[in-house]
């Protein structure tokens, strides 16, 4: 008999000693997941406020991928080629050429100014001939910034 209630003693002592690292466990895990919704709320706020910023500005703005693939863009970028209810992310210019016939050309050549930015690996500067249905052009000059990963490899250009 005193070996079943030593038994069940330990046992006891036990569950007592789970309990409490759970409970632990379960604080460290409210703590985490208090800390994280900050995080997202925080860059929730800065995403909006760099919105904002981007699209207050009468220039063209775009970020692409490591790959050229479109991640944000101003409404003026939007506006100029015309894509404003397209939905471009995750596009490619040469994919938004083919979305947007008419500025196909175009498209082209921010494709072939993006691999020479690339290949510089630094700041670059050039024009870009944009066409309009109008029979008219615009000229812009366009600053492309390639960012690389540590490792060298392609992060993303700013234009």
């Amino acid at each position: 008999m005193q070996s079943v209630t030593k038994n069940q003693n330990n046992l006891i002592e036990s569950l007592k000693n789970a309990n409490a690292q759970l409970k632990a466990e379960i604080m460290e895990r409210q703590r985490t997941e208090k800390a994280l919704q900050e995080l997202v709320e925080k860059y929730q706020k800065t995403s909006l406020q760099l919105r904002t910023l981007i699209n207050a500005m009468p220039d063209i703005v775009c970020f692409k991928d490591g790959t050229g693939k479109w991640l944000e863009a101003n409404q003026s970028m939007l506006e100029l080629f015309e894509i404003e209810k397209v939905d471009y992310r995750g596009k490619s210019d040469i994919e938004l050429g083919e979305i947007s016939s008419f500025y196909r050309e175009a498209f082209l050549s921010c494709h072939h100014s993006d691999r020479e930015a690339w290949k510089k690996r630094t700041l670059s500067r050039g024009e870009e001939i944009i066409p309009k249905r109008d029979g008219s052009i615009k000229i812009y000059d366009v600053i492309k910034v390639p960012l690389f990963y540590e490792d060298g490899k392609r992060n993303g250009i700013v234009v």
